[in-house]
């Protein structure tokens, strides 16, 4: 569907992503974090270690503030943050299987999956030695993202920041930096048990 209103240049730079990331079965990156509420202006810094396993698997573990963490485990879903504890099974909770399926597709460069399953649309460009992708929601809701923006470096695929706006206003940035890729993963690093 969204194809039709994309480029072929647009395409070009998604297969280079996407044929680059194929490679990629792991990821271990530092992360910082920064929100920025639009009701306020007040801007909130986090930052800690984000681990990927293609295709169903992320967390992100804060080291800043500590304990804070969000976990991907397929349909399974963890976040602990300000000291509340919530699991999720994202096949029952939209808003949840929507920031699941932004994460993991962005991580992994399958932003034509990315766009099918929630409704967008994308340009993508080559900027310097990064590829960017511009994510537009096609339906607004009082909940979710209207605009997400994605850079890739070029040299090997792998996601160097993300910027996602909700449709309230707010915009949280994640600048991924230190990627190293197809490392063993330790699998305690993805339970979503309450502890």
């Amino acid at each position: 569907m969204f194809a039709a209103i994309a480029f072929a240049d647009d395409a070009a730079i998604l297969s280079k992503i996407k044929s680059a990331n194929i490679q990629i079965k792991s990821v271990e990156s530092a992360f910082k974090e920064t929100k920025v509420l639009k009701a306020n202006g007040k801007k909130v810094e986090k930052s800690g270690t984000c681990y990927f396993v293609a295709t169903t698997k992320l967390a992100m573990h804060y080291s800043q503030p500590t304990g804070e963490k969000m976990v991907i485990n397929g349909k399974d879903m963890l976040i602990i943050r300000d000291g509340k504890t919530r699991s999720f099974n994202t096949d029952k909770n939209a808003r949840m299987k929507n920031l699941s399926t932004i994460l993991l597709c962005s991580v992994h460069g399958e932003i034509e999956k990315l766009c099918q399953e929630v409704s967008a649309t994308y340009t993508a460009t080559e900027k310097g030695d990064s590829y960017c992708v511009v994510i537009k929601a096609t339906k607004k809701s009082s909940k979710g993202y209207s605009l997400i923006e994605i850079t890739y470096s070029k040299a090997d695929g792998l996601i160097k920041q993300m910027v996602m706006t909700e449709n309230s206003g707010d915009v949280t940035t994640y600048t991924l930096s230190g990627a190293v890729k197809n490392k063993a993963i330790a699998e305690s690093n993805f339970s979503t048990a309450k502890k």
